[in-house]
């Protein structure tokens, strides 16, 4: 947890459509970049480093423009053979470089 943002793990019970978006903004928490549930803007690295310099002509891209969910792990019983099937992914690149700003920048 920062000051502005936190990484948070959901573990889903239902599978319902936006249910960890929906869960995440009546706590007041939304996620970033979501355009339904949050304010919708991308994460830029200004946000959190005040004293960010960069040249005057060239624009600020965003660390992450997208929604800031991913699915670590996804597990189920095959329907055919009854066994647990698990499948893992690391954080992409997008989401690893907006984690490590904050621990560089942000202190909890």
């Amino acid at each position: 947890s920062f000051k502005s943002h936190s990484v948070i793990e959901f573990e889903i019970l239902t599978g319902r459509q936006h249910q960890i978006r929906v869960h995440s903004k009546s706590m007041n928490c939304p996620l970033v970049c979501d355009k339904l549930y949050g304010d919708g803007l991308p994460f830029m690295l200004s946000q959190i480093k005040r004293k960010l310099r960069r040249q005057k002509e060239e624009a600020e891209r965003p660390l992450l423009s997208r929604l800031g969910l991913h699915s670590q792990k996804l597990s189920f019983k095959h329907p055919k053979t009854d066994k647990e099937v698990l499948f893992e992914s690391a954080y992409p690149k997008d989401m690893k470089a907006v984690i490590n700003q904050l621990r560089k920048t942000v202190k909890p």
